[in-house]
């Protein structure tokens, strides 16, 4: 068994991803847009055939790898897709960068395995992304207020120097 290669159409956002090869066009839909640890991810795979038709059964597997270890299911374990559309949800313990790999048996073109890996970015906890934020603007907006506050006391000097003259 061989693998296609694929072109990926499009950028890495979470929200909508969509890759094609020879034979398949496969849309990625993930809600929330944005996955976060601890939160139910809906992940949603449209797949369509480039010659327009209509794929009624094509058995796919789907799994996720971090760091190009298996995270979640089994790669050999494929669920029939009817009518073109596939959903499931998948829960991460931890943020990262995690690849979903979607393995197509072409059993209407080639007999061979089609793959497709997505790129999925997981967010920690809300409260680690609010504290990040706060540190970046931290590191930002102290520097600058002490400059101006710098300034504003050197104006006030000069000021007073200029008023005892007079």
């Amino acid at each position: 068994m061989g693998t296609f290669l694929f072109l990926a159409i499009g950028n890495t956002l979470n929200a909508t991803q969509t890759q094609q090869n020879e034979n398949y066009v496969v849309d990625l839909f993930v809600n929330p847009s944005r996955p976060s640890v601890d939160r139910d991810i809906n992940f949603t795979l449209e797949l369509k055939s480039k010659a327009n038709d209509v794929l009624i059964e094509l058995p796919v597997a789907t799994y996720f790898l971090k760091d190009g270890k298996p995270v979640y299911s089994n790669p050999n374990n494929y669920t029939l897709v009817r009518q073109q559309h596939y959903d499931f949800d998948h829960k991460f313990s931890e943020p990262g960068v995690y690849s979903l790999e979607v393995d197509i048996k072409d059993i209407f073109y080639t007999l061979d395995v089609a793959s497709f890996t997505f790129e999925i970015v997981v967010d920690g906890p809300v409260l680690d992304r609010i504290f990040n934020q706060i540190i970046n603007y931290y590191y930002l907006f102290i520097p600058t207020i002490t400059i101006l506050v710098i300034f504003a006391i050197l104006a006030m000097i000069n000021y007073r120097k200029n008023k005892i003259r007079d």
